[in-house]
Formats: structure tokens, sequence, C-alpha cells
């Protein structure tokens, strides 16, 4: 860690991408028009699965560019206005206005630069700025001062304001394929061949969003060498759907991290087929994976091999409610889990901005000297993700006899607890605890379930499940509402208010209701912080966030829980002082006290049941003071039931006598 902190000394820290980044986003290369758009999102809605974000791929552009592909038709490529006949106006401001009150604007754009051709409809503009003919391509001169500045002008006007901004690589000339690729005649002055030309155009991507103070710059794009962490995302390409390629991208993104590129988006699921584009076991694992990962985002292709012609790619849609049940139920799970963890994520990137401490990095970064810290990322794919959770995901396919997964890893040692007992390790979705240090172990697993490791001792802050429904939806969507809306519901505690969450846009907000989820592991005291800011602007570098602390001490059964009141202040996007109160439910895995399994070489343990959970609610409190609770962890003897989560919901209101 040492290491990686002086590489941020000398090249730059990294900055938070905003907030809603790490809810879930949805994107496939398609042409949807704006009708289908709604549609999706509502769908999105209606079947309760969170959506936070919309990538647009490259069909958003009118094909009417000077670039040809090797069917010899002609592509966007250099043609920076939307295609009218799928959005009706260019830029769509209708559309535009919809996503934004939804909290989904901006959203990310693929652009491929080139040569700008002249059937752009503010073309005239920039070749007179230029001072260029009207007639011919004005040169891609991204090396050129003049050229960015009245380029980004064109951009703005005809896209509708500057974005978040998906850069696949830019046409640079020269480096045209003639198989692919017609236009290779261009008169660029710029000298690609001495301009890191990924890097570059990042910087002025970034720069210009950054110029028109219109919220927290974020670009996606390929790595551009060292350096590209002080502008995130990074994009890990056209990936195969496979096995092979799950199996690789935990590795590959924590070791990313050893040169400070965190914050990484694949395409879950994979982006190409060649083979395994109808698993849709490969596709249930990616989305459990992501859910993990810097972000989750389903992408693919619009075509399977050959195929250019619907209904023929049908398996790579990666809308989850056209997936069998089977499937559709653990990734509607996985999204709601994603859409939970947004408190812990934001948490952890503010934390990598502050100590410099990777978002994601392997556990030999906290372990250095653990040899099951190792082996981990070499047999296990496991990887740190914030300050207290280690994920370890399932990326090989069920057992066709038992229909299981076996799983296999090892677990580094944590640190002996004040009173010198051994800390284990808290699996999240059984709460079985575990030594770290032991050895190997082989673990069973359903479709269903995931792992990941939770350190004793740990307070990690969620918020609440989304599940509120819109009621402007428009009748003519089909889904399967009825049924979905009775499942519907929204915990209030004694105050009335709800804890409930948009389902739509929720990660662009504050949770409405901070979930502590205490973890103790055999640890006699613990502790979790939650770090917020506005989530979209760049004042939390001028010292604009608050810090909420929660700590836990434990004596035998009696639990003592303390929320030390927010030390700094923020103004949300409307001028408002934040943070404001808010109801806090404690959720207390109150079995993960009692013991913990102890592994050795080789054998095998493998995982039942689940948990239950019930809901309590005290008006007790004011935020603006120290909080402190006392509570009875009431031990369930009963062997069926892996672990009991308590919550106790404290409002936001002031103490009352009872």
């Amino acid at each position: 860690i040492e290491a990686i902190r002086a590489l941020t000394s000398i090249a730059g820290k990294v900055p938070p991408p905003p907030r809603r980044f790490f809810g879930v986003w949805w994107s496939r290369w398609n042409k949807y028009s704006e009708l289908e758009l709604r549609k999706i999102i509502s769908e999105f809605e209606r079947n309760l699965i969170p959506l936070d974000g919309i990538n647009l791929d490259t069909e958003w552009h009118r094909n009417e560019g000077d670039y040809l592909d090797g069917d010899g038709e002609r592509m966007y490529h250099g043609v920076y206005d939307w295609d009218q006949s799928l959005y009706g106006e260019s830029p769509p401001q209708a559309m535009i206005d919809w996503l934004e009150a939804r909290s989904l604007w901006p959203i990310w754009m693929d652009i491929h630069q080139a040569d700008t051709s002249p059937v752009n409809s503010q073309f005239a503009m920039l070749a007179a700025a230029l001072n260029r003919s009207t007639e011919l391509a004005v040169p891609l001169e991204i090396g050129d001062q003049a050229y960015v500045k009245h380029w980004f002008e064109l951009i703005d006007t005809q896209v509708g304001g500057r974005n978040y901004w998906w850069l696949d690589s830019p046409h640079l000339p020269g480096q045209l394929d003639d198989a692919s690729d017609s236009h290779n005649g261009s008169t660029s002055k710029t000298n690609y061949m001495e301009l890191n030309a990924e890097l570059w155009n990042r910087r002025i991507f970034w720069n210009a969003v950054n110029q028109s103070k219109l919220g927290r710059p974020t670009v996606m794009g390929p790595w551009g060498g060292l350096g590209t962490h002080r502008m995130p995302f990074g994009h890990s390409g056209d990936t195969i759907t496979s096995w092979q390629t799950l199996q690789f991208l935990p590795f590959f993104s924590a070791t990313a991290s050893n040169v400070l590129f965190s914050y990484i988006s694949h395409d879950t699921g994979g982006h190409r087929d060649y083979g395994d584009g109808d698993d849709q076991e490969m596709y249930t694992r990616s989305v459990q994976y992501a859910v993990f990962s810097a972000q989750l985002r389903p992408h693919a292709a619009k075509l399977i091999g050959a195929c250019k012609v619907e209904p023929c790619d049908i398996h790579f849609d990666r809308r989850p409610w056209m997936l069998p049940h089977e499937f559709f139920a653990p990734i509607r799970d996985a999204f709601q889990l994603r859409a939970q963890l947004v408190p812990y994520f934001y948490t952890a990137a503010l934390t990598m901005w502050l100590d410099d401490t990777p978002f994601i990095r392997h556990a030999y970064i906290d372990f250095p000297s653990d040899r099951d810290a190792e082996e981990l990322a070499r047999i296990g794919g496991g990887y740190m993700i914030g300050p207290s959770i280690l994920v370890i995901p399932v990326v090989t396919p069920r057992d066709n006899v038992t229909n299981l997964t076996t799983h296999t890893f090892t677990l580094p040692a944590l640190p002996h607890g004040a009173d010198g007992k051994p800390v284990a390790w808290v699996e999240r979705g059984s709460g079985r605890c575990m030594l770290g240090g032991g050895g190997t172990v082989h673990s069973a697993y359903r479709l269903e379930e995931t792992v990941e490791f939770v350190r004793g001792g740990s307070i990690v802050p969620m918020g609440p499940v989304p599940e509120q429904l819109r009621t402007d939806l428009s009748p003519n969507d089909t889904t399967t509402v009825d049924l979905l809306q009775s499942s519907a519901r929204s915990h209030n505690c004694a105050d009335g208010g709800s804890t409930s969450a948009n389902v739509v846009g929720g990660a662009a907000h504050l949770p409405p209701t901070v979930h502590w989820h205490v973890y103790i592991g055999n640890s006699s005291t613990g502790s979790g912080e939650l770090l917020e800011d506005d989530g979209r602007t760049t004042r939390y570098q001028s010292g604009e966030y608050s810090r909420i602390i929660a700590n836990y001490t434990l004596h035998e059964d009696e639990m003592t829980l303390i929320v030390q009141p927010a030390v700094g202040t923020y103004h949300d996007l409307v001028g408002l002082q934040r943070p404001s109160p808010r109801p806090m439910v404690f959720m207390v895995a109150v079995d993960s006290h009692r013991g913990y399994t102890t592994m050795s070489r080789g054998r095998g343990i493998q995982r039942r049941g689940g948990y239950r959970s019930g809901l309590t609610s005290r008006r007790i409190w004011t935020s603006s003071v120290s909080i402190s609770i006392t509570l009875m962890l009431a031990h369930r003897k009963h062997k069926r039931a892996a672990r009991t989560m308590n919550s106790i919901c404290i409002p936001s209101c002031e103490v009352t006598s009872e």
C-alpha cells in the first residue's frame, strides 16, 4: 500500500466518479428508438430492478458519414448528430427532459471520433471557425488547441450539452484498416506517432466537461498508460462471451489497481459471442460478479456470429425479465443488492481519494505477509473491495448432477481482537464464521448463492431495497405488474417515514435510510463509517463532505451500538446543507459471534440455509447528538437457522419518554 501511495504523490490522486455510477447501468449495441428506450426503462421499474444509468452505443449517430464498413455501407464515424429517424429531433430534448426527471441524465454516449463530415448540421460553424472548406471533411486534430475548442462547440450544439462520454478509440490517420474502413486519406497535421492518443484524448474530454461546470467529469475508455487513473472510468473492451473471460476479469481488475486503475467498467456478460453467448448461467454469474466490481453494466453486441437479423440474437438480450425465472430471480436479487451497496461503494471511492487505498485490490495489499492472501489471487480469484469485503466470485459452471458449483479458495488470517481472541471472517450470505490462515477450502454453492466474506468487527453502511413503484407508467407496457406489486413493500419506522428507495434513479440521491449491517465475527469491538457529499460536483476537493462513524462493543450477549454525530457538512445540488436527519436501521448478525469454523487443508465444507430477519421500531433520538443503544442478542439454537438478523429502526425524531 505504501508503494501505491507513493505513486499518487508522483502521478496524482484518483477522483471519485459521480455517485450514480456505483448503481446499475444498462446498455446494448443496438438501434433503439426513443420509444423503445422509454419502454425498457419502464420495464426495469415494473420488474423492481434498479436502474441508474443508460449507455447508448454507436447507433445514436446518423449513419451518413464518409466512412464505409466492409459491406460498403456508410457509417457513423465523424457524424455527431442524433439519428432523427429514431429520436425525432437532434438533440432529442423531450427524451433528455424525460430522463432527467428520472435522474437518468446525463447518459454515457459512445463516440467514434474521426474527420468531421460536412453532413453535420453545424459543420459550417466549425469550418468557418477553423477557416476550412465547407465541402471537405475537417481532419481530426486532437493535438490542436483551436480545433479542440471549436469541435466541442459543435458537439455541445448537436448533442445537447457535454455528456458522460464513452471513448472508443479515435480513428486516427494512418491507423485505419482498408478492409473495414475506406477513408484513409486524412490530411491531419497531428503527429500521432509521438502522441499518446488514448491518454491525450481522455484528457481533452475530461477538461471539456470540467470547464463546462456541468458536474464531475467522467469518461470511459481504454487504458492509456500511467496517469490514466486521474480520469476514470476504464473500459475492458469488446470482451468475448465465455467462462474463460469471466474467470480472468477479477484478477485483471485487481491487478490494474496496482497502478491505481481501480475503476474499470466491463461488458457484463461479455460483448462478442464465440460459443457461450446463450449460456444464461454464465450471464447470471457475470452479473453476480459485477455487483462487486467498479460498475454493474450489462452489455452485448447486436450480432451473434454472422447473423444480422432479429430474432437470431435473442440470447444476447441482457434484459433480465426476458430470461427464465431460474436466472431472472438471482439476477434481480443481484441488481437489488448492488443498489443497496451504493453507500458502501461510494464511501470506498471517497476513501480512495482521501488516503489512496484502492477501491478494488488484491488481498495481498491488505495482508502483505500472508501466504493465503497470495494464494487467493492465484486459485480463487479473490480480491478486496472497500475496507471490509473480501469477494471470491463463482466463475465456473454447475455440476450437471448435483446442480451445485464447487468453489475452492483460501482466506487470509485476520489480526486478533483487542481481547486477544481470534477474529473470523463472516460469510455475507450465510452468516458462517471462518478463521483464515488454515489452508484450502472447498465449498458447494447453488446458482443464487455468491461468495463474499466480511471482516469480523465490521459495520457496513448500506441503503434499503429499492421497492418504490412509479404510478406514471404507460399502460401499454406489458409486464407482470400485479404479481410484482403484490410483493412490493415499504418498511415504515415509528415516525411513519418510508425506508424504501426509488427503483429508477435511486443511486443519484442519498439513501432515505441508512442500514448499518453489523458483522461480529468473534470480535468484541467493531466500527464502520459512511462518507457522503453531493455526489456530482468536485466540491469534495475543498472539504465539502461528511463522515458518520458507527461503533459497537460486545460483552457476552450485550451489545452497545454508538453512532457519532456527522463530522463535516456539504451542500446538495439545490443548495441545502447536508447531512440532514434520517432514519437508521441496524442489522446485526447475532449468530456470527458464536463460534467459528476452523479450516484445514483439503477439508470440504458445504453451505446450506439462509437467514431470517425482523424489524423493530424505537423513537429514541435526534441526529444532532451522539447515540448509544444497548440490545440483547438472542442466540438461535435451531440447527437449520444459519443466522438471525435483528433490525432496530431508529427514526430521526426527538427523544420521547416511554
